[in-house]
């Protein structure tokens, strides 16, 4: 979840069941966050354990919910129609659209698939795996602008959570069946990267009366450091973080001509943030599609000026291939 969010404590080996607030109380970010994470919590893991996990469950009176009636390929894409209806999948409730639609479906990469996997394999003999992806993410009201307040002038409040899905095909070997998808979709964590995070350590001045100061945060960073993995680029992935978490964000209008794009929501927290210089900034772009759902693009894209006091903040990008046209762009500084 990204977003301006003090930080993100949860535990589950807590066993906390609620957030009981208090009269006379400051209400934090952390207490709200911290309810919300609770209950969905308890949601998913009900879901898991009545209905069973990475299993999909769809009600009786919706029976034919999300069943598969066509794929077809169309210029070496995949698309999948599905019926309408809702159904849970570990405690998260997804709806498909109604009537009937066609659904993109792109193949898992490896290690699940090989990597030289495509639709132009498919063909007598061969069998593809459809996989329901499902996975919940944040929604900032720069994504979307409902979220904002107009009686206030149009700041950000709070986000939301939104569920969204995807189909993903898994390519049968042999004579594997769909169970198949439960022992091949699983990662190995042996294998998986670890991140160890060391705040600075305590400065120790000598003397015959030595003094030492503190370590760890200096006392104005987030408590809540986000750290991503850009897209990889010749297999070299790129490995960004931000002090500001989520907090330094804001919309704006791409010139696909100019290659710039000048934000004009937010802005005033991009140039009053108290960063002076762009030397250390990198901007990141969402690509916002027709159908709401966002998705991550190229990875870093330099600044062109400093913040300053300006209307608007223009950034310069270098170019992104993309198959779909843009509704808007969503530009987060990081530092």
């Amino acid at each position: 979840m990204k977003g301006d969010f003090s930080k993100w404590a949860f535990e589950p080996t807590d066993n906390y069941s609620g957030v009981l607030h208090q009269q006379g109380r400051v209400l934090l970010d952390a207490d709200w966050n911290a309810d919300q994470q609770i209950d969905a919590f308890l949601r998913q893991t009900l879901g898991q354990d009545v209905i069973g996990a990475g299993v999909m469950a769809v009600p009786s009176s919706e029976f034919a919910s999300f069943r598969v009636t066509q794929a077809k390929v169309s210029g070496g894409q995949i698309s999948v129609t599905v019926e309408p209806g809702r159904g849970w999948v570990d405690g998260i409730l997804i709806y498909t659209p109604s009537p009937s639609t066609d659904l993109p479906a792109t193949y898992l990469p490896p290690p699940f698939n090989p990597a030289t996997v495509s639709s132009a394999d498919i063909g007598a003999g061969v069998r593809d795996a459809l996989v329901l992806e499902v996975w919940e993410e944040s929604v900032s009201g720069f994504q979307d602008g409902e979220l904002l307040e107009p009686a206030l002038g149009g700041p950000d409040t709070t986000e939301r959570v939104r569920s969204c899905y995807a189909l993903r095909l898994l390519r049968l070997n042999g004579d594997e069946d769909c169970s198949a998808v439960g022992v091949r979709g699983q990662d190995d964590r042996s294998k998986l990267g670890k991140l160890t995070v060391t705040p600075a350590p305590a400065l120790v001045i000598a003397g015959e009366c030595p003094l030492e100061t503190s370590g760890g945060y200096t006392g104005f960073e987030h408590y809540l450091y986000r750290i991503e993995i850009a897209q990889p680029k010749a297999n070299q992935a790129r490995f960004k973080w931000s002090q500001f978490n989520g907090g330094l964000v804001g919309r704006g209008k791409f010139d696909s001509v100019a290659k710039t794009c000048t934000i004009d929501a937010n802005n005033q927290a991009i140039n009053f943030s108290g960063l002076t210089s762009c030397s250390s900034l990198r901007a990141r772009v969402i690509a916002t599609y027709s159908n709401r759902r966002s998705s991550s693009m190229s990875s870093g894209f330099p600044v062109a000026n400093s913040f300053g006091k300006l209307p608007s903040t223009t950034f310069s990008r270098k170019t992104v291939s993309h198959s779909m046209p843009f509704a808007e762009w969503i530009v987060e500084s990081t530092r």
